[in-house]
C-alpha cells in the first residue's frame, strides 16, 4: 500500500513538473509563437505544398496552445488575489478593445476585414495575455534567457539555411518567392528570428558559459557558440529585407551595448553588438554578396532621407498633397464596391509609408478629438497606416490615443525607473524594446501580441510589488 502511494506521489510529481516546463516553454516562447507553429510544420514536411493540411494544422495546434493557456488561466486566477493596480490595468486595457471591437462590427459587420482583426486579437494576442499573466504570477521571468535559448533550437536550422542560402547565392535552395520559408513570410521570418538572437546576445554580455538540457541530452552554450549563432541569426535577418526586424534588433542591441557598458562593466563583450551594426552599414553602404539582395530594400529609405523625405519605395501610387487629398476623398469601402467604389479603386495599391502616413494625417484632421471610429483607416484604405499612432490618431483621436496609451506608458515608466534592480527584469525589458519598436509599425487591432503580453506582465508585477515596496522605491 505504502508503495502504492510512494508511486503515485511520484507521478504526481513528474506530471507537475512536465506541466512547469510547458508553460515555461510557452512563456518564454510565446513573442512569434504563431511562426514557430509553422517552422514545426515544416519539419514534418507540410508547410510547403500541402497548403490545405497545413491550415488545418496550424489552427489546430494554435488553438491547443491557446487551451494550455487557458488552463494554467483558469487553475492559476483568484480575482480576490489581483491587486488593485492590476485589475484596473487590466479592465482598462480589454475594455478598450471590447469597444472597439463592437464599434468595428456595428459599423462593418462581419466582415474579412474585422473577422480577421477579431480571430488575431482574441486567439493570437489572448494567449500571449494569459502566459503574460500566468508567467508574471508563477515568476517564470527568472528563467527567461534559459527557455529563450532552448526555444532558440526550433528555428536554429532554418535561421542557418536561410542565411547560407542568401549569403552564397544558392538559388537552388531558395524556395519560389525567395525571401520567404513556404507559408512564413520574409518578415515573419525574421521576427521569429528577432528575439533568440537578442536571448544568445544578452546571455553572451551578461552570463558566462553554460548549458541546457534539451530532450534529456546537455547542449552547451559557451561564449564562442553564443558568438556563432548571433551572427548566423543577424545575417539571416539582414538577408530577409524586413527593415522593421533590422530597426527594432538594432535598437534593443545599442539599449544592451549602453547598460552593458555603464551599469554592468562588461567591458570588450560589447564590440558584438558593435560589430554587428557595423556589419549591416558595410552591407548596406559599401558590399553585399549577390544573394543577399533583401537589404537593397534600404535603398528607397536612403534616397528619401537625402530628399528630406520619407520614402519607403520606389513605385509611389499618390504623388503631392493634393493626390492624397483627392484620393481620400473619393476613396469607398474596400469591402463595398456597390456602394459606388470601383473595382480598379479596391484593387489599387499604397506602396510608400509616406503616402499611408499621410492619409492618416489627412483622416486625424478631419476629426482631431475623437477620430473617425476604430478600425476605419483599414475599412477604407484596405490597409493599416503602418504606424500605430497615426492609426489611433486617425480612428480615435487625442482623446482615445490618450486612454490607450496610459496604461502602457504607466507600466513603461515604472519597469524602467522604478524596476527591481534583477537581471531578470532587465532581459524582459530588452526583450520588449525591440517588440515595442517593431509594434510601432504594426496595427493596434493585429499585431498587438507583445502589447498584450507586456501590459499582462507587467501590471501583474507592478501589482504584486515586483517593482514596488509598500513603502515605495526599493
Amino acid at each position: 500500500m505504502s508503495e502504492m502511494i510512494v508511486r503515485s506521489a511520484v507521478l504526481k510529481e513528474n506530471k507537475n513538473i512536465i506541466v512547469e516546463k510547458i508553460l515555461k516553454f510557452c512563456f518564454a516562447n510565446c513573442f512569434e509563437y504563431t511562426t514557430l507553429i509553422n517552422f514545426v510544420l515544416l519539419y514534418i514536411g507540410v508547410g510547403l505544398y500541402a497548403e490545405g493540411i497545413r491550415h488545418i494544422l496550424f489552427v489546430s495546434m494554435a488553438i491547443v496552445i491557446f487551451c494550455i493557456a487557458l488552463i494554467a488561466f483558469v487553475i492559476g486566477f483568484k480575482i480576490t488575489e489581483l491587486p488593485r493596480r492590476t485589475k484596473i490595468i487590466y479592465v482598462w486595457f480589454v475594455v478598450i478593445y471590447i469597444y472597439g471591437f463592437i464599434y468595428g462590427f456595428i459599423t462593418n459587420g462581419f466582415s474579412p476585414e474585422w473577422v480577421y482583426y477579431f480571430s488575431h486579437t482574441g486567439v493570437f494576442a489572448g494567449t500571449c495575455f494569459i502566459f503574460g499573466f500566468v508567467g508574471a504570477k508563477r515568476g517564470y521571468g527568472t528563467e527567461l534567457l534559459t527557455w529563450m535559448e532552448k526555444g532558440s533550437l526550433i528555428v536554429l536550422p532554418w535561421a542557418a539555411y536561410y542565411a547560407i542560402s542568401h549569403w552564397f547565392n544558392c538559388a537552388n535552395l531558395k524556395w519560389m518567392g525567395g525571401y520567404n520559408i513556404g507559408p512564413i513570410d520574409y518578415i515573419y521570418v525574421a521576427l521569429a528570428i528577432m528575439p533568440y538572437m537578442i536571448a544568445h546576445m544578452l546571455a553572451f554580455l551578461f552570463e558566462s558559459n553554460s548549458s541546457i538540457v534539451w530532450f534529456g541530452k546537455q547542449i552547451p552554450y559557451s561564449q564562442l557558440v553564443r558568438i556563432v549563432l548571433v551572427s548566423t541569426y543577424w545575417i539571416a535577418i539582414l538577408a530577409s529585407g524586413g527593415r522593421t526586424a533590422y530597426v527594432s534588433a538594432i535598437c534593443s542591441m545599442i539599449v544592451m551595448s549602453m547598460l552593458a557598458t555603464l551599469k554592468y562593466r562588461v567591458g570588450k563583450r560589447v564590440l558584438l553588438p558593435v560589430g554587428l551594426i557595423v556589419f549591416m552599414l558595410m552591407l548596406a553602404f559599401v558590399y553585399r554578396p549577390k544573394g543577399m539582395a533583401g537589404i537593397a530594400r534600404w535603398s528607397p529609405v536612403i534616397e528619401g532621407l537625402k530628399e528630406g523625405r520619407l520614402k519607403t519605395s520606389d513605385t509611389e501610387v499618390l504623388e503631392g498633397d493634393d493626390a492624397i487629398e483627392e484620393y481620400a476623398n473619393n476613396r469607398q469601402d474596400m469591402n463595398s464596391i456597390d456602394k459606388g467604389g470601383s473595382k480598379e479603386q479596391s484593387e489599387q495599391g499604397l506602396f510608400s509609408r509616406e503616402e499611408l502616413y499621410k492619409l492618416a494625417i489627412y483622416e486625424f484632421r478631419k476629426s482631431p478629438i475623437c477620430g473617425s471610429g476604430p478600425m476605419s483607416y483599414s475599412f477604407k484604405y484596405g490597409q493599416y497606416p503602418h504606424f500605430m499612432l497615426f492609426e489611433l490618431l486617425s480612428e480615435v483621436g487625442i482623446v482615445g490615443t490618450t486612454i490607450y496609451l496610459v496604461p502602457i506608458i504607466y507600466i513603461l515608466f515604472i519597469w524602467i525607473f522604478v524596476r527591481k534592480k534583477n537581471k531578470s527584469e532587465f532581459y524582459m525589458l530588452c526583450v520588449l524594446v525591440a517588440y515595442i519598436v517593431r509594434t510601432s509599425g504594426a496595427s493596434v487591432w493585429e499585431n498587438n501580441n507583445i502589447l498584450f503580453f507586456g501590459v499582462a506582465y507587467g501590471a501583474m508585477m507592478i501589482g504584486n510589488n515586483g517593482f514596488l515596496t509598500k513603502n515605495g522605491r526599493e
